[in-house]
């Protein structure tokens, strides 16, 4: 029995439980290998597929099941004033155009007086709101009043921040392009100008200048944060009040959001690097605009994603924010059950290649999509391609 076996592994055979000698597996007569420990003898399996068609084959079933043309997606998140993201990409955006050295340049604080007392008497606010309405209206008075005083010169850069406290609370930081030191009289002049509570200097050392200007770009979340992250307190978000507009020597009520709250100033020249000069038409179209609160704007924006246009080999050409008629979350949710059954392919993290028709069902502007589609290349082999390559195409 020995020797039998070891000739038919030398010719390529196989043992295998269920025989007692090689006549019983010939004959077929041999039981069940799982009946029994015995062992028999059958012939060499066949030779297993390359694992390069095999996977070629899948994504052809893939290409199949898509039904057309697929197309990059991504998630999306663009600046804005109002979210923790939105806010790190609005200070990048503001780098981009080129700071100037604020070395030995006057870091100012106006902050609100929410007491009244003997040595601080003045003005006190009893809400937040009340305290950034008024603050608003001030902050231009006082810009022109410090410089009509000559706190700092006419032709002096300078930039303002508004930041929100943790308590909801407003305050602005200033950076005024000022050497000299502010002296006792002029500190009173800058409190007696902003007449809202205190003002607060510092000067930017050479090893600080850019902190400086990164914490005024420090984003405070609210107890809204687990949710979108908001850098705004609630009464900001959810802020709608009627305010009266004149048309045509007609006065009508119109509602009044913070949704285009001005949050950051500069001075004429203040960026460094080139302007591009916008061309003014000479009749500007008419727009009507009907107001948002900040909250229904930052959950409009949530309902967003990236299409992207590709070539074959993934370089890329154009892009576009669609808005979905669903969540971000349930459109990710399809988006992964389509991978799972081979319809798509996953880059990485909420950046796939799907079937176009995805997107399609799960927006109300379809219409935004079919330029993207026609400058497309990218096919779902080329995606599975770049997969297996480790490119997710997430920042490109």
């Amino acid at each position: 029995m020995k020797g039998a076996i070891e000739r038919f592994k030398r010719s390529n055979g196989r043992v295998c439980p269920g025989a007692s000698s090689v006549r019983e597996a010939e004959t077929g007569d041999a039981p069940s290998p799982r009946s029994s420990g015995r062992y028999y003898l059958r012939e060499k399996p066949r030779k297993l597929r390359p694992y390069r068609e095999l996977e070629r084959e899948i994504v052809e079933r893939q290409v199949r099941r898509a039904g057309g043309d697929v197309i990059h997606v991504r998630a999306y998140r663009g600046p804005d004033w109002f979210t923790t993201a939105g806010v790190l990409k609005k200070r990048r955006q503001i780098e981009a155009r080129g700071l100037p050295s604020f070395r030995l340049w006057r870091f100012l604080t106006l902050t609100f007086r929410r007491v009244s007392t003997e040595s601080d008497p003045g003005r006190a606010f009893d809400t937040p709101l009340e305290a950034y309405l008024a603050g608003k209206a001030k902050l231009r008075k006082f810009m022109d009043a410090a410089r009509k005083a000559g706190l700092w010169k006419s032709g002096a850069k300078w930039c303002w921040k508004l930041e929100f406290q943790k308590d909801g609370w407003a305050h602005w930081h200033l950076l005024v392009e000022r050497t000299d030191k502010f002296t006792g009289e002029d500190m009173a002049k800058l409190n007696e100008l902003w007449a809202f509570g205190r003002v607060n200097v510092q000067m930017v050392r050479n090893q600080d200048f850019l902190y400086q200007f990164k914490y005024a770009f420090k984003p405070v979340m609210s107890d809204d944060a687990e949710r979108h992250a908001f850098a705004v307190p609630a009464w900001f978000a959810d802020y709608c009040a009627p305010r009266s507009v004149t048309v045509d020597g007609v006065t009508v009520e119109k509602p009044g959001t913070f949704a285009r709250a001005r949050f950051w100033q500069t001075s004429k020249g203040f960026y460094t690097g080139e302007q591009e000069q916008a061309e003014k038409s000479e009749a500007d179209p008419v727009k009507s605009f009907f107001p948002s609160t900040v909250r229904e704007v930052v959950e409009r924006k949530a309902c967003a994603v990236q299409v992207v246009a590709r070539t074959k080999s993934g370089r890329y050409l154009a892009s576009g924010v669609i808005t979905l008629s669903c969540l971000t979350g349930e459109f990710w949710d399809r988006v992964g059950f389509e991978t799972f059954v081979g319809g798509a392919v996953g880059l990485a993290v909420n950046s796939y290649v799907i079937p176009a028709s995805i997107i399609e069902r799960n927006t109300n502007t379809p219409w935004l999509l079919k330029p993207l589609r026609d400058k497309n290349r990218l096919t779902l082999l080329r995606a599975a391609i770049l997969q297996r390559a480790g490119e997710s195409l997430r920042t490109c």
